[in-house]
């Protein structure tokens, strides 16, 4: 399978490289999910039998803990979140569909954005540090991307 968000990736069987090195017991696991695994055995997700987790960074992830097992949905796609497409006539993702909820939220989509009207903005940190301080672009960007995708009144 090849992941959207990472082309240096694609047609890599890294499972067999490993094996390849001696390494045995090998398991691959998205992050979102791995991360699940451990909030339920070592965090906070110890207190409770079924939460989801969200992670946002390159991409959307997410893991969704069930009666205390991960739920992984048709194809082990459940946790693929960010490639949920909440806009049909939306941009082109690079999973393929259309309007998937990275396109509006994750934070190279977003900082990509940004650098088109400032080419400074290179860190999340500076988008929202500029955001907080009530900078035009920065504020109207945030407050566009969490509505929903009718309700925009512009695209990216």
């Amino acid at each position: 399978m090849n992941l959207p968000n990472f082309d240096i990736w694609h047609d890599v069987g890294i499972v067999e490289e490993m094996k390849g090195l001696g390494l045995n017991n090998i398991f691959l696991e998205n992050n979102a999910p791995a991360l699940t695994m451990m909030e339920k055995a070592y965090g906070v997700g110890r207190e409770t039998r079924s939460f989801v987790l969200l992670l946002v960074e390159a991409g959307i992830g997410g893991g969704i803990a069930f009666v205390d097992k991960l739920y992984s949905g048709w194809r082990c796609f459940g946790q693929e979140i960010g490639h949920m497409s909440i806009d049909l006539n939306g941009h082109l993702c690079d999973c393929g569909r259309l309007g998937c909820v990275e396109l509006f939220a994750c934070e190279p989509r977003i900082l990509a954005a940004a650098r088109k009207h400032d080419p400074n903005i290179r860190r999340w940190k500076v988008f929202a540090d500029r955001a907080a301080a009530r900078n035009p672009y920065c504020g109207r960007s945030l407050a566009e991307r969490a509505r929903p995708p009718n309700c925009r009144s512009e695209r990216d």
